[in-house]
């Protein structure tokens, strides 16, 4: 093999390295675009299904309340936790 051959040879193994690193870039720089946006949904569904607990929570105390006893002890017993939270709360902020 003369010197130009083996020149010849590096170029080309060096072009072909250089192509498959943009690509590879580009490749990168989708799959954050995309982690982001999944991330931002992520974020929008964790909040929806902490509303939606907080609204079946309430929904829970007040059917709890409204129905037969074992069911207004245990919103009974929901309403003091909560009361019992409160006042924590409240403690805390005074502090």
């Amino acid at each position: 093999m003369n010197k130009s051959s083996i020149v010849e040879s590096i170029r080309s193994k060096v072009e072909k390295l250089i192509n498959e690193n943009i690509r590879l870039s580009e490749k990168c720089a989708e799959m954050k675009v995309k982690e982001a946006k999944l991330k931002e949904s992520n974020r929008i569904l964790q909040e929806g299904i902490i509303s939606l607990q907080k609204r079946v929570g309430i929904m829970e105390l007040r059917e709890g309340i409204a129905s037969g006893s074992e069911d207004k002890r245990l919103a009974k017993a929901r309403v003091n936790r909560l009361m019992r939270e409160i006042d924590r709360c409240i403690a805390m902020m005074n502090n």
